[in-house]
């Protein structure tokens, strides 16, 4: 509706907002409080009063801490709320990682429940590029071991991983840049060019709750960064694997190598290093451990910093 509002809020139940009152202090739970004055209607200044164990001086607070606790913001063209659902997009592909997994066989209604907000934050993840939002959905499905429902969002994934499309750290040649002189193309806005041309790279955070089991030793303490083009041959690689289907099993690691030795929608030597490190996970799976720790090898060689690279982790394991 031309001139309504649109609202986006979350709750934090870490941090206690006071208007007027004085509360109890709690050495572990930070509070802030609200100041009304001076300010619009709707809106507010926070002032933190405790943080955890450290109180700040009213000087710093002034400076830093004031803060709007809610900024309303009047959509009054398509433009506005796609930026809001590209940022909405990207927000929900980190912050779903940390819902606990419910288990979908589970009789217990409370479970089910939840399992249903994880899957619906997640199809709202879907707008900020091409594919990984899709591939973080599949994720979900393959680590709820629904191994035939994540295989159709994969296909639906690499069918997206055209040569045309735009991706990380690229540069951009006379094909791509041809294309946006297409007239259909200039009049879309900047966020669903994005949605229809950019091939982001996938983002999992330390300890996610979305990454393959097979991949813990890669968010063990630290992010894990992959392009798209390699994770989904991998994902479709374990879907195959567990489903038993032998052939299509291998088609999926033959497409990674090709991903690799072609470097395809991949602009960045990490992550190249990244789609070695998934290659070699994929040979562990099959248990050619020689293959593997040459895939890990070529992987360490790509990316040497040894904080960045899980490869280097998987051969110490190895010996």
């Amino acid at each position: 509706m031309r001139g309504s509002d649109l609202d986006i809020m979350f709750v934090d139940k870490r941090i206690e907002v006071y208007e007027d009152v004085k509360p109890r202090l709690y050495p572990n739970v930070p509070f802030i409080t609200m100041k009304t004055d001076d300010v619009k209607p709707g809106f507010t200044h926070l002032e933190l009063e405790h943080n955890r164990d450290h109180s700040l001086s009213a000087d710093w607070n002034r400076n830093i801490t004031n803060r709007c606790i809610q900024n309303t913001v009047s959509c009054d063209d398509s433009l506005t709320k796609c930026m809001y659902a590209y940022y909405m997009s990207r927000l929900c592909s980190l912050h779903v990682q940390t819902y606990p997994l419910m288990n979908i066989y589970s009789n217990n209604k409370y479970q089910y429940k939840q399992y249903k907000v994880g899957l619906c934050s997640l199809l709202q993840n879907i707008n900020h590029d091409a594919v990984s939002g899709w591939l973080m959905v599949a994720s979900f499905f393959y680590k709820t071991k629904q191994y035939t429902k994540a295989l159709p969002i994969i296909k639906y994934s690499i069918s997206k991983c055209t040569f045309e499309k735009l991706y990380p750290f690229m540069v951009m040649s006379d094909t791509h840049q041809q294309l946006f002189n297409y007239e259909s193309l200039k009049q879309k806005s900047i966020v669903h060019l994005w949605k229809l041309l950019f091939v982001d790279f996938i983002t999992f955070k330390q300890n996610s709750v979305l990454i393959p089991d097979e991949l813990q030793v890669e968010v063990d303490g630290t992010l894990f960064f992959s392009s798209s083009s390699s994770y989904v041959y991998f994902l479709s690689f374990l879907c195959h694997y567990h489903l038993k289907n032998i052939r299509q099993c291998y088609d999926s690691l033959l497409n990674l190598r090709t991903v690799i030795s072609e470097s395809y929608l991949i602009a960045d030597e990490e992550f190249k290093a990244s789609a070695c490190d998934l290659l070699g996970v994929a040979l562990q799976v099959l248990g050619d451990s020689e293959s593997a720790r040459q895939a890990f090898v070529q992987s360490v060689e790509l990316c040497h910093d040894l904080s960045d690279n899980p490869a280097v982790k998987r051969l110490l394991l190895m010996r």
